[in-house]
């Protein structure tokens, strides 16, 4: 099993996520979201099901085994 963390929770991120779940069910695993805005993170996070941890940027990256980033140009930087 896969274990993806994404980064950037807006739109896209959000749209991401949730296919992440429907499309790679027993393949793959959302394992945490994280934002610079962490309001936006926790509200994915909790609208997801299963709900999915906010985690900060390091442990996501350490953990997963795939990284995707969905944030803007700005906030990647």
């Amino acid at each position: 099993m896969t274990k993806i963390g994404l980064v950037g929770c807006g739109n896209i991120g959000s749209q991401l996520a949730r296919q992440i779940q429907k499309d790679f069910r027993g393949r793959a695993r959302l394992i945490g979201v994280h934002d610079a805005r962490p309001s936006e993170a926790r509200r994915l996070g909790r609208s997801l099901r299963p709900s999915v941890p906010v985690l900060p940027l390091e442990t996501l990256a350490r953990r997963a085994d795939l990284l995707i980033e969905a944030a803007s140009g700005k906030a990647a930087a």
